[in-house]
């Protein structure tokens, strides 16, 4: 008692002094002092206190969401680390809710519900003020031009070695290989026309060693169906096709000739 007791005239001491408070008689000032101290006493026991595991999941999620939306500001951290607390918070109070709703009253699971949907308010709000759910802030036109920045500064780092551009003259793609005095062109070699292409891929699906599906997992569009059946009619409609049909037949007689000499 008399430590709230000198908390609260501590407060109205500090209230005093605060030009928007200075003329308000004793009592005002009292039930003022008195307000801001149970926000402030609320404030602190809000504060998490994480478990080993909450504690690494608050971590990652930190990392995850600072690396997705470049977060850098300081104030822009706190209000995220607040947000990471709420929905730690918000599992955690999911979870008891599931794990025992059989041994809870009623009173405790809707003070438990009451609770869960402030938290769930509160980390909409947080998310909002971030700029971080579909809808974009109004200051958001810097932000996303300093975001296109540093995602170009990594498409850099990681993609040092080569470049590729398109020829004003044939409309052919161009692969550009690094060297150390300066870059070197040449003839693209996995473009035919601007189509994806590779001749002996190609020459391995006619002979049928290759079905779509093998060259789909070769290119990594096993779940693009529609985009495989485009580009093997795109492949069939190239001039080269009756030679490489010719190569085909001579492939697959040499396949199964070598499968033969295995079995003899």
């Amino acid at each position: 008692m008399g430590k709230n007791l000198k908390a609260l005239r501590q407060k109205i001491r500090k209230l005093k002094n605060l030009k928007q408070y200075k003329d308000l008689p004793d009592e005002e000032l009292e039930k003022i002092a008195l307000e801001q101290l149970r926000k402030e006493e609320k404030k602190k026991e809000q504060s998490l206190v994480y478990t080993e595991d909450e504690q690494e999941i608050a971590e990652q999620k930190l990392k995850k969401y600072q690396e997705i939306y470049h977060i850098e500001a300081f104030g822009e951290i706190e209000q995220l680390k607040q947000l990471v607390y709420f929905e730690i918070l918000a599992e955690r109070i999911q979870r008891n809710l599931n794990e025992k709703r059989e041994f809870l009253d009623p009173k405790e699971i809707s003070s438990l519900t009451k609770t869960l949907l402030e938290i769930e308010n509160n980390i909409l709000n947080i998310r909002k003020s971030l700029g971080i759910l579909e809808e974009k802030r109004e200051d958001s036109a810097f932000e996303y031009v300093q975001k296109l920045k540093k995602k170009f500064k990594q498409w850099c780092n990681e993609s040092q070695a080569t470049r590729h551009l398109i020829c004003p003259h044939c409309s052919q793609q161009i692969l550009l290989k690094i060297r150390t005095e300066a870059w070197e062109a040449q003839k693209h070699p996995y473009f035919k026309d601007r189509i994806l292409y590779n001749e002996h891929l190609l020459r391995l699906y006619l002979a049928g060693i290759l079905s779509a599906e093998d060259i789909g997992e070769i290119l990594g569009i096993t779940k693009e169906k529609d985009y495989l059946e485009w580009l093997m009619e795109k492949w069939m409609t190239r001039p080269e096709l009756k030679r490489l049909k010719e190569e085909a037949k001579e492939l697959r007689k040499k396949k199964l000739k070598e499968i033969k000499g295995k079995k003899a």
